[in-house]
């Protein structure tokens, strides 16, 4: 399939005759005069194929196994396997990504648990999906699905999407990932296989691919913590403007579920089916889960909260770390609002062993522990969360903290941002210095506190009064300058990262 390339990169099948009949060839060479997509490509490709095995492979693979498709035809022709799923590794640095996982743009998992047991490759497993460069179906599963469907713009989600089908319709799909091709990748910043070499596509057709995926394959409830997703990695005008556009396609998409032979209904009981089935494989779930309990008031979701797993095996660190540290701390945070104080700590000093680090986590147990009367733990952690902010000042520099900096960084909190933290801590360590008598200490963590907000009248006053040695009289009181900050949001999706 030629999908109106511009770089003659299928001349060679004709120049070495390969698509010659008179040479007894059985390559056809079909061609878009314009770019259609991989979904609409390999469609067409399919129909014009013959065989009751198809294969699907991007075009810049290469194949260290001289016996690849005659392994792919014993196992699809075995009488288990309707759907096949291979290790598609790295070329440059030989990783595994048989199974391979775009989740979105903020959250995306690039070495799934799932993957690989431990004491070698999987081999017959049954997989929620096959990803990846490499797709193998039985002819007679492709029919019955309605091959790749016409919707999916570019590339996003035509692989995943009809696995998913598949395992509606009661076909088995498997990985067999002692079979390998090798896939060149870019890498990230982390230095992990990620996107595919391949094109890149428009953040605009990406965001209706998911949606039109979306729409079909979940019911009304999940498709509400899709768009949640989606609002958070587009933005919610390009979400809004993605729904407007879907409300037209609708019908089509309706259409398009009942060929495959799927109600609403039967789909429905069978993405339950299918969730309660690779829940333990699929962090997605309970990500989801989580990102709805942020958004909710601490009555509706702590108990959401409560009921999610404080590890998911199906990840692995840094990303397991991340989930466990935010999942505590969306707990004790509702906690928190509903007053048991006690039980907040308790989920905050947990989360902070897995992450010292975690400055909202750190001001919230300050905070917590203030109104438990717990003060000399209160002054410990505070004097812990100053070295971690001292962390982010390079040479000695003290500048604001941004929701850039490491110590908000965890993508399953959406990189929850605390502005003005380091000054709260700041203020609150000056008070239990003046608490003691110490008005040099007070002033000295007051003045790091003006440097941020020299025009702060009230940090002001408290340093005048400071400088006659008089304590302010809100902190006789026991009251700091800066209140509870964030903490005073019942609900932590009401701040983000930019």
């Amino acid at each position: 399939m030629d999908d109106g390339s511009s770089d003659a990169s299928f001349a060679f099948l004709k120049t070495r005759g390969w698509t010659d009949s008179a040479n007894g060839t059985r390559i056809t060479h079909l061609r878009h005069e314009t770019t259609q997509g991989i979904s609409r490509s390999r469609r067409l490709g399919a129909s014009r194929s013959c065989g009751d095995t198809l294969v699907f492979m991007d075009a810049h693979l290469s194949f260290p196994q001289p016996d690849l498709l005659n392994n792919v035809h014993r196992v699809l022709t075995s009488g288990d396997c309707d759907l096949l799923g291979i290790d598609c590794a790295d070329s440059s640095s030989g990783i595994s990504t048989a199974g391979f996982i775009y989740t979105s743009q903020h959250i995306c998992h690039q070495a799934m648990a799932w993957l690989r047991a431990a004491d070698g490759p999987l081999e017959g497993v049954s997989v929620p999906f096959v990803n990846g460069g490499f797709f193998a179906i039985r002819r007679a599963c492709y029919d019955a699905l309605q091959g790749f469907p016409d919707f999916i713009e570019g590339w996003g989600h035509e692989d995943r999407f009809l696995s998913t089908v598949a395992h509606y319709r009661g076909f088995r799909v498997r990985s067999y990932q002692q079979l390998q091709v090798w896939h060149p990748y870019k890498t990230t910043a982390r230095g992990t296989a990620a996107q595919p070499a391949a094109a890149v596509n428009s953040a605009e057709r990406m965001l209706m691919n998911s949606l039109r995926c979306g729409y079909i394959l979940y019911d009304d409830t999940t498709f509400e913590l899709v768009c949640e997703q989606l609002s958070a990695d587009y933005g919610p005008a390009a979400l809004n403007g993605g729904l407007s556009r879907l409300e037209h396609e609708k019908a089509a998409l309706d259409e398009h579920l009942s060929a495959i032979g799927l109600t609403p209904c039967e789909r429905n009981r069978q993405m339950a089916l299918f969730f309660e089935r690779y829940r333990p494989w699929l962090p997605m779930v309970d990500e989801a889960l989580l990102q709805q309990a942020r958004q909710l008031d601490p009555q509706a979701g702590l108990p959401l909260v409560q009921a999610l797993p404080h590890v998911l095996p199906s990840l692995r660190p840094p990303e397991s770390t991340d989930y466990s540290v935010a999942r505590l701390f969306v707990e004790a945070h509702h906690l928190f609002h509903s007053g048991d104080l006690s039980a907040a700590m308790t989920a905050l000093l947990e989360g902070l062993t897995h992450d010292p680090d975690h400055l909202p986590s750190c001001r919230l147990l300050t905070l917590t522990l203030r109104q438990l009367g717990r003060h000399a733990s209160a002054r410990m952690w505070l004097e812990h969360a100053d070295r971690v902010i001292r962390k982010h000042h390079t040479q000695g520099t003290i500048r604001p903290l941004a929701c850039s900096d490491q110590g908000f960084r965890n993508r399953h909190l959406r990189h929850y941002f605390w502005p003005g933290l380091e000054c709260e801590v700041w203020t609150d360590l000056a008070m239990d210095a003046a608490a003691g008598s110490d008005c040099q200490q007070a002033m000295d963590w007051l003045a790091r506190a003006l440097t941020l907000h020299p025009n702060d009248a009230t940090a002001r006053a408290a340093m005048a009064s400071l400088q006659m040695g008089v304590v302010p009289e809100r902190w006789a009181s026991g009251q700091g300058l800066s209140g509870s900050g964030a903490a005073g949001d019942a609900s932590i999706g009401s701040r983000r990262a930019a």
